[in-house]
């Protein structure tokens, strides 16, 4: 239990720091920025990546308008810890790139917009999605070099309750000195690697997915051989909410295709384990899986089910309030703890194109946004399988 716990709480105090507007304020810009400016221009079209390996941002300056808040300790974790790089493109849009600790294979890549700032010289003013909400930075260019054909820029970077000074490199080497699968094709990250993943428009022939499963690279550490290198990583686009809605996805899972329309997705243990707090002992020896159906319709499949786990490391660890117009409690007690479900939940699971053994695909939901690779499995024996609802109404007040 105490391994979920940390791992709850590194991400509930990672993804705590931004605001939660719903407009985005560079979007009125023209959309070609200003390239006058060399400095400007050198930032522009390539990915840039911090050293977070042995370079943590040197924070030189932080607000202590927030002081009474509970996760004020913890804000700058979102770009020092979390916050992998940055790619600026000419037609001024822009990526972001977060590694969520304790998560495994997650790139989460949020889109922005981008602009030439027009009072501070060698500065760009980037207003983007952040894993939880929306952020407005600064970045100001303060030294440019070049070296054996990698470039390096130190910068000021603002966050609006912050200021950090930070190293940039224009080369993924600074991160892939460990494990090859520690970021897992992490040079591929920018726009051309997308403009090569288009979803197919050909109808889904559904005999190819009856009675098979489809595995997400984090589910199990015993298939990852079966993964090649590039097929690791998950490129998440769209994330409504890392801290109060955390995807159940978050940790991988594994889409069971019954013939007959019902599909059982396996979600891996720490999953359950965490959305069943504090009956977790009483679910050890169970066989649990979501369970929900499956049809094709044209180019996609659509999964709907009416008792995936709702889980919010915001809720758990600080009482966070959430919404709970959309959820179903299925069972709590006097402490507030409950096990709580989406009354309706839906995955719209698009073709992209297929590999020996498995597939790409675009995974979406009002949450969230996945490209990503699965591997074809044999079905799993579902003889035992018990839903999150039935077993929930087995449980009793420990």
């Amino acid at each position: 239990m105490k391994h979920i716990v940390l791992a709850a709480l590194s991400l509930a105090t990672l993804f705590a720091a931004c605001d939660q507007r719903n407009v985005i304020d560079v979007h009125q810009e023209a959309a070609v920025p200003d390239l006058n400016n060399p400095v400007v221009q050198k930032l522009t079209s390539t990915t840039w990546f911090k050293d977070v390996n042995l370079n943590i941002p040197n924070e030189s300056w932080s607000s202590t308008n927030f002081g009474n808040k509970a996760s004020t300790p913890f804000e700058g974790m979102l770009y020092s810890m979390a916050w992998l790089g940055m790619e600026l493109q000419r037609d001024g849009t822009s990526t972001l790139i977060f590694y969520p600790p304790l998560t495994k294979n997650q790139f989460l890549l949020c889109r922005g917009k981008w602009k030439t700032s027009p009072t501070d010289p060698n500065t760009v003013i980037i207003d983007t999605k952040t894993p939880v909400g929306y952020a407005t930075l600064r970045v100001k260019v303060m030294d440019l070099q070049t070296k054996d054909n990698v470039a390096m820029i130190r910068a000021y970077v603002d966050v609006g309750d912050r200021v950090m000074m930070i190293d940039f490199f224009n080369g993924g080497s600074v991160l892939e000195g460990g494990s090859p699968t520690e970021f897992p094709d992490l040079r591929n990250m920018g726009q051309a690697w997308f403009d090569g993943m288009q979803v197919s428009r050909q109808p889904i022939d559904k005999a190819l997915f009856n009675n098979t499963a489809w595995e997400m690279s984090p589910y199990s550490s015993e298939s990852e051989s079966k993964f090649e290198i590039p097929q690791l990583a998950i490129r998440t686009t769209f994330v409504n909410d890392f801290l109060t809605k955390t995807p159940s996805l978050v940790y991988g899972a594994k889409f069971n295709f019954a013939q007959d329309g019902n599909v059982y997705i396996d979600i891996p243990s720490v999953v359950k384990e965490t959305a069943f707090r504090p009956w977790a002992s009483q679910v050890e020896d169970k066989t649990i899986m979501v369970k929900g159906t499956w049809r094709t319709q044209g180019n996609r499949i659509i999964v709907e089910t009416n008792e995936l786990p709702f889980i919010s490391v915001g809720e758990a660890l600080f009482r966070v309030p959430t919404d709970q117009r959309p959820l179903d409690v299925l069972l709590s007690n006097d402490n507030g703890d409950a096990v709580k479900v989406w009354k309706n939940y839906y995955y719209i699971i698009e073709y992209i194109k297929p590999t020996n053994t498995g597939a790409w695909f675009r995974i979406s939901s009002p949450q969230e946004t996945y490209y990503l690779f699965m591997l074809k499995q044999p079905i799993t024996t579902l003889t035992d399988v018990k839903g999150v609802r039935e077993t929930a109404k087995t449980l009793t007040q420990p």
